[in-house]
């Protein structure tokens, strides 16, 4: 998947881009999601199985997960996707930003283009 808006890329996630994580996970700007000091262990296994969740493209089984690129650098500034939601039966949108990339509304532009191509496939959230 690649949908684009002027200033980021949202794109499928590649096994290179561990590495701009495992940075993010060291600053502790991944421990809300749980990629603590020691994700570079499993890193490459975490990206291979989002590779695959990706491939499946089921919001309502499985989380999925995106590489939200910062066009200018072409560097990961973090993440975008959905998970299921099974106590509200709904898909809800997940996401995260390196500390590098903060304070220039990637966040939100993101999650507004997420959102926006979840509506498209009909995706109730």
């Amino acid at each position: 998947m690649v949908i684009e808006t002027d200033r980021l890329i949202i794109r499928d996630i590649e096994l290179p881009d561990g590495e701009a994580f495992i940075h993010m996970a060291l600053d502790g700007s991944l421990n809300d999601v749980g990629f603590g000091k020691d994700c570079s262990y499993w890193m490459d296994d975490w990206i291979i199985e989002a590779q695959n969740l990706a491939r499946e493209d089921d919001p309502r089984k499985n989380y999925l997960a995106y590489v939200i690129e910062d066009k200018i650098t072409g560097s990961p500034a973090g993440a975008v996707g959905c998970t299921f939601y099974e106590d509200l039966e709904k898909v809800g949108i997940t996401y995260f930003i390196g500390a590098d990339f903060r304070n220039n509304g990637y966040a939100s532009e993101a999650i507004k283009l997420y959102r926006f191509y979840l509506a498209q496939r009909n995706q109730q959230f």
